[in-house]
Order: structure tokens, then sequence, then C-alpha cells
């Protein structure tokens, strides 16, 4: 039998999920819009899932909780390294696949680096860091 289908766990994780006011801690998004999970911030060996103190746990929706784990590509926490022109539509963006001109490179600390155009390094940064760059760019020639 799975730890996680003890009643224990499913009393615990319902403690973390309620604590958290049912919401994803990353995204903020609730569990009328997807599913909940319960995220263990560090882990303490010989320790059941249900044995660890609330400050130590976190509600996470279940595509927060798979990027948080490096399952897949993180949609938050993105940060702006730099970029390149590489003067014609050579480079691919690695977040879309889209044929790119301007080289945004973005860094996240569960992931690494993606070299990726303009939009999607907005999207992913939470800013407008390329566009203003573009912008800039164009104004000055």
């Amino acid at each position: 039998m799975s730890l996680y289908t003890k009643i224990e766990w499913k009393e615990f994780r319902d403690n973390v999920i309620e604590s958290d006011g049912y919401k994803c801690t990353i995204c903020g998004r609730d569990s009328t819009e997807v599913t909940l999970q319960v995220h263990h911030k560090i882990y303490i060996e010989d320790k059941l899932p249900w044995e660890y103190g609330l400050e130590n746990c976190e509600t996470m929706c279940k595509g927060c909780h798979a990027a948080e784990h490096g399952i897949i590509k993180p949609k938050f926490g993105w940060k702006y390294v730099g970029e390149d022109d590489l003067e014609d539509l050579s480079g691919t963006c690695e977040n879309c696949g889209a044929s790119i001109r301007f080289v945004h490179v973005i860094y996240h600390a569960k992931w690494g680096f993606l070299d990726v155009g303009t939009l999607c390094c907005d999207n992913l940064t939470d800013t407008e860091i390329a566009s203003n760059k573009r912008e800039t760019q164009h104004l000055s020639i």
C-alpha cells in the first residue's frame, strides 16, 4: 500500500492545503481550476510524508509541482540575463520553436538557461525587458 493512500497522509494533505487557502502558492489558482498537491520543501530521512511541520510543505497545483521537480519547464521564476543580435532569422526560440533574430537569454534556478525570442522572454520573465530593448533599438536607428 502506498504511503500516499493512507488516512494519515490524506488528513495532513488537507491541513496543508487549507493552511494555504486552497490555492497554489506559486500560480495562485485554486481547487476549482486545478488539481492541488502538497510539495515537501525538504526531505528528512526516516520521516513519513505526514510527519513534517506545515512550514516544511506547501500547496502547489499539479503543473507547478511538476515544474518544481524539473519534470516540465517552469512558467514562473525566470530572470533576464542578456541578449544577442544574430542579424538575421537564424536562431530558434527554445521555448516555442519560432525563428528569431534577437536571442534573449533567461535563467531559472531549477531549469537553467534558455535562449528565447522577444515575446517568450517577456512572457516567461513577466516583464517587458525584451520588448523595451527592441523598441529602444528601433528608435535609435
